[in-house]
């Protein structure tokens, strides 16, 4: 198990990254983290009792904060009946922040992926909203994943519209993701509700998947960031 809750000194070491944080004085710490997709990170810390918490965070904050929104494109094309709800399986790439707590209070020391990032644009030039990228198999049971590389997003599409509905793809704001982690599964859970052929909205619900499993600390959290961002998002440019 990687995620949690650490006291410095301490040591990480898997095969393709390693954390480390050693002492330097009295209340002071050098934190090395390497990692082969994205090379190597240095920094000191200051400040007594101090925990670093290790847990999965939204998937949207590399290489850089480009974007706040989550494109997921299906492998295959889920065609829904009128008036008929289906759950789906979907994964989600990974991001792992490192975070610093002392007693209620959090800052963001690091973040990095295991995986590549791509980007993409929903909808027009003018008007769309450049999203982080990811394609994913449609899964009508949960998936096994490497919770270091991928997580598992339980997608509940409702269509109480009159028409047969096309999907192709979903997007999600960053702002409303409720990530969960297990030793071996990290996971979100989220709805699609179909307005129309062309239109729908997405939310996340704060449930885990499986029983046991612990919240992970929110970006927005850690960051001090108060919420006006909406937590749901309109795709509005087609499903």
């Amino acid at each position: 198990m990687v995620y949690g809750s650490y006291k410095p000194p301490f040591k990480l070491s898997r095969k393709r990254f390693s954390i480390e944080v050693k002492k330097l004085g009295e209340d002071a710490w050098i934190y090395k983290r390497s990692c082969e997709s994205s090379g190597e990170t240095v920094k000191q810390i200051a400040g007594s009792s101090v925990e670093i918490i290790l847990n999965p965070v939204e998937p949207v904050n590399l290489p850089s904060e480009i974007t706040s929104f989550l494109l997921i494109e299906l492998e295959n094309e889920l065609v829904l009946a009128p008036k008929e709800n289906a759950k789906v399986f979907l994964t989600f790439p990974i991001e792992i922040g490192i975070i610093l707590k002392q007693k209620e209070s959090y800052r963001v020391l690091d973040i990095f992926s295991l995986l590549p990032q791509k980007y993409t644009l929903y909808g027009s030039v003018r008007t769309g909203k450049v999203c982080r990228y990811w394609k994913s198999c449609v899964h009508f049971k949960t998936p096994k994943t490497n919770p270091l590389e991928e997580g598992v997003l339980e997608l509940d599409i409702k269509n109480p519209t009159h028409e047969w509905v096309s999907i192709s793809r979903a997007v999600f704001s960053a702002w409303g993701m409720k990530i969960f982690y297990s030793k071996n599964l990290v996971s979100m859970r989220a709805v699609m509700k179909i307005i129309n052929k062309d239109v729908a909205e997405t939310s996340f619900v704060e449930e885990p998947l499986e029983k046991g499993m612990k919240k992970s600390i929110e970006i927005y959290m850690a960051r001090k960031i108060i919420l006006p961002f909406a937590t749901k998002f309109v795709m509005e440019e087609g499903l």
